[in-house]
């Protein structure tokens, strides 16, 4: 009736896998290291790096935010940083919208 050999077969029992390192769960497990260390630890130090800037700026800091617009820090508060962009004129920005400090004007 059944031969033995095709109920091994059917039990899935054999030469070709079933261990704890099966080849699936190692490509599951390469392929959350590569997402970890291809994409999320970049970008976490990424962010590390903007918050240590942020938190960094003085007064006097020239600045460009995420708009383009370059300006003069001239005055600081909690979440927010007043910018002079002109002659008698100051504008007032989330410290969240400065992209980087300008390292000179280039004029």
């Amino acid at each position: 009736m059944f031969d033995p050999k095709t109920i091994f077969v059917m039990s899935g029992e054999g030469g070709t896998g079933g261990g704890f390192f099966d080849p699936m769960i190692i490509m599951i497990i390469a392929i959350f290291a590569f997402l970890f260390f291809g994409i999320m630890r970049p970008q976490s130090k990424q962010r590390k790096e903007r918050e240590a800037m942020i938190s960094a700026l003085k007064e006097g800091d020239d600045v460009q935010t995420i708009g383009g617009v370059y300006g003069s820090i001239t005055k600081i508060k909690q979440k927010t940083v007043y910018l002079r962009i002109s002659d008698k004129v100051e504008i007032e920005i989330l410290k969240s919208a400065i992209a980087g400090k300008q390292q000179g004007t280039g004029e």
